[in-house]
């Protein structure tokens, strides 16, 4: 694809005006707008040329130059997109092509294949009733033994849960025993307080009632004196 020969001459002149550091900002003012191909910017080498004004001491210019590069990488990074999409396209035509053609093309016999084809009839086994068919039949697992190191191991460990299980059901009975002694102990404790109390009970009332109880009676005020001083 051939480019107008107008817009090569602008690029051109844009360029000898950055090497040259005449009318800077207009010429990359005039690259940015007009966004030119890519194929104008490889070929003038605008990218690197344009590099030398980032550290400008104009801001504009500075603006300018990083914006224009800005714009020349987003316009290589989309054409090497393109490409990218182009070869795998390519790649999945030709792939597709080639499996096409090895699908169609027909499997050579062998020569015993042949001569076995030409010289052995098709000959029918008919089935009996109720056959099950090799291929459908399950397989049978076969019976493994275990060796008599593990079965004694695992007698051994079978022994031990049952010795453990027996331990832990006699300990918790002696822990039941003891908290029903405990709770009897207390029950008679408690019993032999509330019988002495009902005995002083009873004590104090036949007391009263035979006359011997003695009430307390308020005891007489001591005088009270002081000690004079002779």
């Amino acid at each position: 694809m051939q480019l107008p020969i107008e817009k090569e001459r602008q690029v051109a002149m844009f360029r000898y005006n950055l090497l040259t550091d005449s009318d800077t900002l207009e010429s990359l003012g005039g690259l940015l707008e007009n966004e030119y191909p890519l194929k104008l910017y490889r070929a003038n080498d605008i990218r690197r040329i344009t590099m030398r004004y980032l550290s400008s001491e104009s801001r504009e210019i500075a603006f300018f130059a990083r914006k224009l590069i800005v714009q020349i990488d987003d316009m290589e990074r989309k054409m090497e997109q393109i490409e990218i999409e182009r070869s795998m396209k390519r790649g999945n035509e030709s792939f597709t092509s080639s499996s096409v053609e090895t699908s169609t093309k027909p499997l050579p016999l062998s020569e015993d294949a042949i001569s076995c084809k030409r010289t052995m009839p098709t000959i029918f086994v008919p089935k009996k009733r109720g056959a099950v068919p090799v291929a459908c039949q399950k397989p049978q697992k076969p019976e493994v033994q275990i060796p008599e190191i593990n079965r004694i191991s695992v007698e051994k460990k079978m022994k031990e849960e049952r010795r453990i299980e027996e331990y832990l059901e006699r300990k918790k009975l002696i822990a039941e025993e003891k908290k029903r002694e405990e709770a009897i102990r207390v029950s008679k404790v408690k019993n032999a307080f509330e019988e002495a109390r009902l005995k002083r009970k009873q004590e104090a009332m036949k007391a009263r009632e035979q006359g011997f109880w003695e009430e307390d009676q308020p005891k007489p005020k001591k005088a009270k004196y002081s000690k004079r001083r002779w």
